[in-house]
């Protein structure tokens, strides 16, 4: 794998990157079924600017959205730590309800405690340091908006190289379907699954959703 997509994985995770490039994919196809089975009725190009103007502008949302959710998260457990240094208070519940749905769920109860009482013993990290994390949230903020800004790639290449504009808006949904499953297949050891299970899959959902959401005016 080169180097962009490692960044860009590394940053965002395989997870959110499976589900930024089906968000891409989907919205993209919609409006390409939609063309092709008679719903909409616009030329390549217009096809084109709706494809980009609606991944591009869901993509900036996700990102501010991830940036700021995250960074929200981040202040509130550096000011936990902190404050509850100052204070000497232990509030567990806090920490249980903040770690539920982690990896946490996956050790016994009486590991769970202990991980509770290093936190609660630790000190906050200096602010400079809090600061600099930052970036590591913009990155990976910006690596979902990078992602389903590529899912346009392909309609690009198919609405712009293609003569025949049948052809061209079939050759977009086999190439994103393609892609979707080799992005599942490529990612499945990431996330401890089968290769040929989860790019199946990945592929399987982003074609169901695409007609779900074309025929019910999704």
């Amino acid at each position: 794998m080169n180097r962009p997509f490692h960044f860009i994985i590394r940053n965002a995770g395989p997870g959110l990157i499976i589900q930024e490039a089906l968000y891409g994919f989907i919205m993209a196809l919609i409006f390409v079924v939609a063309v092709g089975v008679g719903i909409l009725d616009v030329d390549r190009y217009t096809l084109l600017i709706m494809i980009l103007g609606m991944n591009l502008t869901w993509g900036a949302i996700d990102m501010v959205v991830f940036y700021f959710v995250d960074e929200g998260e981040h202040r509130m457990m550096y000011r936990f730590v902190r404050d509850r240094q100052s204070a000497g208070k232990d509030t567990r519940e806090f920490l249980r309800n903040h770690f539920d749905g982690t990896v946490l769920d996956s050790i016994s109860d009486e590991d769970k405690e202990r991980v509770y009482d290093i936190i609660l013993e630790s000190r906050p990290v200096d602010c400079k340091v809090y600061r600099s994390e930052r970036l590591d949230l913009f990155l990976s903020a910006f690596s979902c908006f990078v992602t389903t800004a590529l899912t346009v790639v392909p309609f690009m290449l198919c609405l712009l190289l293609i003569p025949n504009y049948d052809l061209a808006l079939l050759c977009c949904c086999i190439m994103s379907t393609i892609i979707m499953f080799f992005l599942g297949y490529k990612l499945a050891p990431c996330m401890n699954h089968d290769n040929l299970r989860l790019g199946l899959a990945v592929a399987l959902v982003g074609v169901l959703l695409t007609l779900i959401a074309t025929f019910t005016g999704g």
